[in-house]
């Protein structure tokens, strides 16, 4: 009969406050980490604290083994069996059990932080990822977004176009992401691809054979490459009044010249025209090709009398042959750098594909790169401090053309912040630095007004617009909303503490401010398209879901203000000051892209209205979109309508000037223009579509025939306001001459003073000047 087991009160522990060392050598510890004790005796790496849960574990699993221990003794059929007792060295048991609870302890320690910091991880995503108010899928043709014409895309297969070798990749910032939205257009053109010869798709291939017709009349220039660059130079009157276009506009927001520098080149050249350096006439004819631009508002003439595109053509030809000699060559890097630049400008004045530019921008990135541009000046030795400004200026100019190009091609940029430690320019006017001196001046405050105010202000903001390309255009889809909204909110910081000369400047035209009008404008137009940039990737989920009406108010009231700019308002009649007179010259080169993207998303917003009206039973309120804006007037639907349709007539402008150059973009709009109108007055949506889509065709047809029946285009893109006729003498006579004089130089190696003067050339010269200055012969 066994007898009954004694009852066993379980013991009670204390918590374990002092760390495991002290604790075996049974010693007071302070409980710092480490204790006082472990440092003395050298053993601070080894001070650990037992954690509350593995108290409690250890004093669970030592009453469990001593209770198995002493069942195990008392019961010998309880089948358990002690392990067999190692021997261990005398000395060895005390020092080698203690080590190895300190190793278990600390393992244990590090396995609970880990699962702590697991927990914390998830517990973060779970919150930081809330989920939409109501789901709905966009494919669904009974989804509300979906019903009121709005196509779900995914954010990365949507980006690319194209079959086998012919394809094209387009990041979310470019405008197709947001045009793949319009469901009743790209359902049209869907069906016109399919059918291939029949209907829209027929008169469409019958257009771009116009055009194609076009442009092969027009290509009857010859290779420019191989004419000296002086000989493109026009008369002196001219030449100064496209220099001061220049000066008085873009060399107040892109720092590339120093203004006095280049004005003393510019007045010896006129002294000496065949002496002066390559490099200086391929920055005077850039400098010429931009100001041309603005050559009607300087000299105030009629539309009519404008210089010819052929010719602008030609000198940004001879500057590219210029720019790849020296560059292939390694000579003047810093002029080719400050060449490449301006040549870049110009070509984005100019129409050129904004693909095209930005390869040449990365080109231009990699080429100041190997200078050294993207270092801080000072770690060059014996760098002077006029250098090193100007180091600064062009480096800052660089990055800013990369990431402007990388926003429009939809393409992500060439240079990051952590690419580059060149500092940021400095607040100083040229007249107040030079060549020569040991040290530069104090910089001006922030609130006075120099040419390098408008690039100092940009430079602050740089970091982050370089985050909402690189977020914009990456393989990386997933980008929370509030990092989104911390990017949206540095920038805007930036626009709210503009100095107070670029506020006023857009609000008065004083003379005090005129300087600066031009830069505060184009200074809020390329920061607040980063802004649109930061929105419309979450404005289009305001229609799945109202947290994000914010993004959408953001998306209407920055379009609106951009095409404020181009003199198209909701107000009743369009705005035409000076100011938008001066963006609209250069809005059919460098800022179509903002101009067709303001009025497409415009026309989003519309849609996006009616999924209100379906789902949350009353539309976005106006009265909060005129409070965002600063608009005393509701802002209407008919409103909204009436500024897209204003906006397709200068873009069928466009066409007209340009040679249809922008004909896909007026058929684009108008296809979404009528989508937006049927679906409110409740019409058969792609029947609507696809009958705009054949009267636009026939409507930009006709602008190309007629185009070609006037012949050959004169001046259009341009300037426009320069007498074609008077220039004659100016293309024809001052070039060639030069050209002829050039000639006789080689073959006869007469000095430059002799051949100058008309006097000195004998008659037998004469005759065939006079041959090789007439058209005919030319």
């Amino acid at each position: 009969m066994s007898t009954a087991q004694p009852f066993r009160p379980q013991k009670r522990r204390r918590h374990q406050l002092s760390c495991t060392e002290c604790r075996r050598r049974k010693l007071k510890c302070n409980r710092s980490v480490p204790c006082d004790r472990c440092q003395k005796s050298g053993n601070a790496e080894i001070c650990t604290y037992a954690t509350r849960n593995q108290s409690v574990a250890d004093e669970a699993t030592d009453d469990f083994e001593e209770d198995k221990t002493d069942c195990a003794a008392q019961d010998p059929h309880s089948g358990y069996s002690p392990e067999p007792i190692e021997v261990i060295p005398k000395g060895g048991l005390s020092s080698c059990s203690s080590e190895n609870r300190t190793l278990k302890r600390q393992k244990s320690t590090m396995q609970d932080l880990h699962q702590r910091i697991k927990t914390l991880e998830n517990l973060l995503s779970e919150r930081t990822n809330d989920p939409p108010l109501y789901h709905c899928d966009g494919h669904r043709p009974d989804c509300p977004p979906a019903k009121a014409g709005l196509r779900h895309i995914h954010p990365t297969e949507d980006c690319l176009h194209g079959v086998d070798n012919k394809t094209k990749f387009f990041g979310r910032s470019h405008w197709t992401s947001t045009f793949a939205q319009f469901d009743d257009v790209n359902s049209t053109i869907e069906i016109c691809l399919e059918s291939k010869d029949k209907g829209p798709a027929r008169e469409y291939d019958l257009m771009k054979a116009v055009r194609m017709q076009r442009r092969k009349n027009s290509n009857h220039t010859v290779d420019h490459q191989s004419i000296i660059m002086n000989a493109f130079i026009p008369a002196r009157e001219v030449a100064d009044a496209l220099v001061a276009c220049y000066f008085e506009t873009f060399e107040y927001t892109y720092r590339i010249l120093h203004v006095p520098t280049f004005q003393r080149e510019y007045n010896r050249f006129w002294i000496t025209p065949l002496g002066e350096n390559p490099a200086f006439l391929a920055k005077l004819l850039c400098v010429m090709a931009i100001g041309s631009f603005q050559f009607a508002e300087t000299n105030g003439r009629s539309s009519s009398q404008s210089i010819s595109t052929e010719l602008v053509s030609s000198w940004l030809h001879a500057v590219q042959h210029w720019l790849d000699a020296a560059i292939e060559k390694s000579k003047s890097i810093f002029d080719a750098l400050q060449v490449h630049c301006l040549l870049l400008l110009a070509r984005q004045a100019s129409s050129i594909n904004s693909n095209l530019i930005w390869i040449s921008s990365g080109a231009l990135v990699r080429t100041a790169m190997v200078m050294g541009l993207h270092r801080d000046p000072n770690a060059f030795p014996a760098m002077s401090p006029f250098h090193a400004e100007m180091r600064r200026r062009l480096w800052a100019t660089i990055t800013e053309i990369d990431i402007q190009a990388s926003l429009d091609a939809g393409k992500l940029p060439s240079v990051s912040p952590g690419d580059c430690d060149c500092g940021a320019p400095s607040n100083i006017n040229d007249e107040d630095m030079s060549e020569t001196d040991v040290a530069l001046p104090e910089p001006k405050p922030p609130n006075t007004f120099t040419r390098s105010s408008f690039q100092t202000v940009l430079c602050k903001s740089l970091a982050a617009r370089i985050e909402v390309v690189r977020l914009s255009n990456s393989l990386a889809t997933k980008t929370s909303f509030q990092e989104l909204l911390k990017l949206s909110t540095e920038i805007n910081k930036e626009l709210q503490n503009l100095p107070s000369f670029f506020t006023s400047a857009q609000k008065t035209a004083s003379t005090a401010t005129q300087k600066a009008e031009f830069p505060a404008v184009l200074l809020d137009l390329l920061i607040r398209r980063f802004l649109l940039v930061i929105h419309r990737q979450v404005a289009i989920m305001g229609a799945y879901d109202p947290k994000y009406h914010f993004s959408r108010i953001i998306c209407l009231g920055s379009s609106l203000e951009i095409l404020s700019y181009f003199g198209l308002s909701v107000d009743d009649t369009d705005r035409q000051t000076d100011k938008t007179f001066r963006i609209q010259t250069y809005c059919g080169g460098m800022f179509h892209n903002d101009f067709f993207h303001a009025a497409i998303t415009v026309c989003l917003e519309l849609l996006m209205r009616m999924v209100d009206l379906d789902v949350l039973g009353c539309s976005l309120q106006d009265q909060a979109i005129h409070t965002a804006m600063g608009n005393a007037n509701r802002l209407q639907t008919e409103r909204l309508i009436a500024v897209i349709e204003r906006a397709l007539n200068v873009i069928k402008h466009w066409v007209s000037e340009e040679d249809g150059n922008y004909d896909k973009r007026y058929l684009l709009l108008s296809m979404a223009l009528s989508s937006v109108k049927a679906r409110y007055s409740k019409d058969n949506a792609l029947d609507a579509v696809s009958e705009t889509l054949r009267t636009s065709i026939n409507t930009c047809k006709s602008i190309l025939l007629r185009n070609n029946e006037a012949g050959p285009t004169i001046g259009r893109g341009l300037a426009r306001n320069v007498n074609y006729i008077n220039l004659i003498p100016v293309i024809f006579f001052l070039p060639r001459l030069y050209l002829f004089i050039a000639i006789l130089q080689e073959t006869a190696e007469f000095e430059n003073s002799s051949l100058v003067d008309d006097t000195n050339v004998t008659s037998g010269a004469q005759e065939t000047a006079e041959c090789f200055l007439d058209p005919v012969c030319g």
